[in-house]
């Protein structure tokens, strides 16, 4: 929930999220490192992305701007995955609030 479909092909491996997205996962065997991968548009105001597991804060940074970014945790066990950003806007004819562009999660190999 609060990731926005995107009305391009299926090839297009990114989604806008709300301030709030939660994205469930197969948990591993033992414990990974989670990651997540995002783009900060020119026009996004958020500058500070926090990641919850199953509740519980394993990650959190803030960025001076705009750019591609990856927030990685320490080795966790989970399966529910919710990234929280600080602040929203909304583009001219939109009624969407977006934080970020979404490109990956999950969990990363040692």
């Amino acid at each position: 929930t609060g990731v926005q479909t995107c009305a391009l092909p299926i090839y297009h491996r990114y989604r806008w999220m709300a301030q709030r997205a939660v994205v469930a996962l197969k948990p591993p065997a033992e414990p990974m490192s989670l990651r997540v991968i995002f783009t900060i548009p020119d026009s996004a105001a958020a500058r500070h992305v926090t990641m919850l597991l199953d509740g519980q804060e394993v990650a959190a940074q803030s960025y001076n701007g705009p750019g591609r970014q990856t927030l990685t945790s320490r080795p966790v066990l989970g399966s529910i995955v919710e990234i929280v950003v600080d602040k929203t806007f909304r583009a001219p004819g939109d009624a969407r609030d977006l934080g970020v562009v979404l490109e990956a999660v999950g969990f990363a190999g040692r």
